[in-house]
């Protein structure tokens, strides 16, 4: 019985050996076939890919081509725009275009020195005086000189940034500097008709002012230009004391000061007695016709007077109008009376020049 069983079970073996060998034929007579198709599967496909990246390669050639010959066309276009309008520019026929603000930019105040209230018991109001303190004053103990400016409104700015360019040359001292707005209505009320209650002001309220509240040394510069000018060539044909320097632009000789004047040409001996120490400095345009004789026979008076204790100059301003010549003559006047070079007359007028 078992005999049996034996052969049996090595019957099924062989039969099963051989279906396997059956099949491992039939496999492998199919395997070449299934081999050449994936070859060929691969091969159809890498044919595809390469017509695809070769037309993509001619597309973008062809389009670059293109772009290229539009960007050489338009910048032909722009080169020929710039020509003609660096002609037109040349020739004063293009405007120019203006510069556009920018959304994140935030405007900044330019501030120049500070605004004083003050009220004024001769004339019964309030008003402003404008003072600029030196860089240094806060860090400092020092005293400073005083440059007082009539017609602050106008020629306050002017001397500020006329003292910071000389005091960076190291041509002035570090001073203080006051503007004296304007308190009547005309011109001619503070700087003729009523100069005597202005020049009072001045010193009794301004000086005063100005002397208590800040550190000041007793050496004092008054400015004036047009009718202000002819106010302070008056301070100084009165033998003023409380002023050191006289600096005036394009004075307007009026009636008054040219009797005032002439009194003083015939009493040069005398009345230059008070003036050591003190400078002079007047200049004027070439339409200023009515003070040009004025100024000539002021000239040759201090000249021929016995005036050597005065340190003066006075300047005709070729290049310059009757309204354009308070920044030129605070500038130079300023390095003037705070010069001792003999040349610098030279320097002065190479300056303006």
């Amino acid at each position: 019985m078992a005999i049996e069983e034996l052969k049996k079970h090595c019957n099924s073996i062989e039969l099963d050996a051989a279906e396997i060998a059956r099949y491992r034929g039939k496999f492998a007579a199919q395997l070449p076939s299934q081999r050449r198709s994936i070859f060929a599967r691969w091969f159809d496909n890498r044919a595809v890919v390469g017509a695809v990246v070769l037309t993509a390669m001619i597309t973008f050639t062809l389009t670059s081509f293109i772009y290229l010959k539009i960007d050489l066309v338009n910048l032909e276009g722009v080169s020929t725009e710039l020509a003609e309008n660096e002609e037109q520019r040349q020739l004063g026929q293009l405007d120019q275009a203006p510069l556009e603000m920018s959304d994140s930019s935030t405007p900044m105040l330019i501030n120049i020195g500070q605004a004083y209230t003050v009220y004024s018991e001769l004339y019964q109001t309030e008003l402003n005086l404008f003072v600029q303190l030196p860089v240094n004053y806060q860090r400092s103990n020092s005293s400073y000189e005083v440059i007082y400016i009539t017609d602050g409104e106008f020629h306050f700015g002017h001397a500020v940034y006329a003292s910071s360019i000389l005091q960076l040359r190291d041509l002035m001292p570090e001073s203080i500097i006051v503007g004296i707005p304007l308190l009547s209505p005309s011109r001619n009320s503070d700087f003729d008709v009523q100069s005597d209650k202005f020049n009072q002001f001045i010193s009794e309220e301004v000086i005063e002012f100005i002397d208590g509240n800040f550190r000041t040394l007793a050496r004092r510069t008054i400015f004036g230009h047009s009718q202000g000018a002819n106010f302070v060539l008056n301070l100084f044909l009165e033998n003023d004391a409380q002023f050191d320097a006289y600096i005036l632009a394009s004075p307007r000789i009026s009636e008054s000061t040219r009797l005032r004047m002439q009194s003083y040409l015939e009493q040069a001996e005398v009345q230059v007695s008070y003036l050591p120490g003190k400078s002079l400095y007047i200049t004027y345009a070439e339409q200023d016709q009515e003070s040009t004789n004025v100024m000539q026979e002021l000239g040759k008076m201090l000249a021929e007077g016995g005036a050597e204790n005065l340190r003066w100059q006075t300047i005709l301003l070729p290049n310059l109008t009757h309204m354009t010549t308070p920044y030129a003559t605070i500038y130079s006047g300023l390095a003037f009376i705070n010069k001792q070079d003999d040349d610098f007359k030279i320097q002065i007028e190479g300056l303006i020049r």
